[in-house]
């Protein structure tokens, strides 16, 4: 597929990590952007109990050449054990997937 980018999504307790996952990766240059989305309600199993916890969204857009650097970036530094991060490639107009590239090298 032309004019790919690599969007990587991930999910934080608190805005503060939201901002700190956030602007490393992008002061880093792993991603060219971040968008720290409102917060959402996750259900999900953990330790043997059901939980219910409020969660801060933040999605991340980057070249497909720097997705996997990224995703090993985010998760070392995540505040998380076991941080959901998933990663997936998408379709973009050239303009837009060419300054992706551009701010990731």
């Amino acid at each position: 597929m032309e004019n790919e980018i690599a969007i990587i999504k991930t999910t934080t307790a608190t805005l503060e990590n939201a901002k700190m996952l956030a602007h490393t990766l992008v002061f880093e240059k792993f991603a060219a952007c971040a968008q720290i989305g409102a917060e959402i309600q996750s259900v999900y199993n953990w330790d043997g109990e059901t939980k219910c916890e409020t969660e801060i969204p933040v999605e991340f857009k980057t070249s497909p050449e720097k997705a996997h650097a990224a995703v090993e970036r985010l998760a070392a530094i995540h505040p998380y054990e076991c941080p959901q991060i998933v990663a997936f490639r998408a379709a973009a107009n050239k303009s837009y997937a060419d300054w992706c590239a551009e701010n990731t090298r």
